[in-house]
């Protein structure tokens, strides 16, 4: 019996960096910290804690990323 051959696998693309605005939630409004590019949210809020050196355990909770474009 022959085998079967279906699609050859695709390769696994690594997931593309975009744009992300960091912000810091302080009160109304939130004050603006920089930005940053990553491939998700999680990574551009750790790729912010080192790149704008945020040191503090309770400003690091207190981050937030929103997509740029």
């Amino acid at each position: 019996m022959a085998k079967k051959r279906g699609p050859p696998p695709k390769a696994a693309h690594p997931p593309r960096e975009v744009a992300w605005s960091i912000s810091r939630i302080t009160g109304t409004p939130a004050r603006y910290v920089g930005q940053v590019y990553a491939a998700n949210e999680a990574d551009a809020i750790k790729r912010a804690i080192e790149e704008f050196n945020v040191h503090n355990p309770e400003m690091q909770k207190r981050l937030v990323a929103r997509r740029v474009g």
